[in-house]
């Protein structure tokens, strides 16, 4: 027989986790700066959720699914949230993100907002290797520049 104080939890857990998307709150715009679709390996990426005020959480999602411990309380009249975080390959992913209200201790989620691709690859090895054959360049015109201007040689000759 089951408990009736563990059936009473059972039912007001099902409460607290159940998810009702709530038509009335504006669904939230989402933008990445810079406004690129494929990043390099170590590149700063900032994503910014705006919602209609007034609200009380803004979730951020990566294929749909909340990034564990990265949602957010806002204070009031604050309606907008920035992410910021280096490009890994494990970040990869489409982005979105969801605004909350508290009303009489039961949340209401907007739905998600249009999803942002995140596309994250390694360094260009060409771009790498350009880079370094014209820094090396750069470098041994300023030897010869310096070596120049500091050398006063002059052309031997007789006396």
């Amino acid at each position: 027989m089951i408990n009736l104080a563990l059936l009473w939890g059972i039912i007001n857990l099902h409460v607290v986790v159940v998810k009702e998307i709530d038509a009335d709150i504006s669904v939230p715009t989402l933008s990445v700066t810079p406004e690129f679709k494929v990043f390099l390996t170590g590149e700063d990426i900032h994503l910014t959720c705006r919602c209609q005020c007034p609200i009380w959480r803004i979730h951020s999602c990566r294929n749909r699914k909340l990034i564990r411990n990265l949602y957010r309380d806002v204070n009031e009249g604050e309606c907008e949230n920035t992410i910021e975080f280096v490009a890994a390959p494990i970040l990869e992913g489409n982005y979105t993100c969801q605004c909350l209200i508290l009303e009489f201790a039961k949340w209401r989620f907007s739905n998600q907002s249009d999803p942002i691709p995140i596309q994250i690859r390694g360094h260009n090895r060409t771009t790498v290797l350009v880079h370094t054959v014209f820094s090396l360049l750069l470098f041994l015109i300023m030897v010869i520049i310096l070596i120049d201007h500091f050398c006063e040689c002059q052309p031997a000759g007789r006396d």
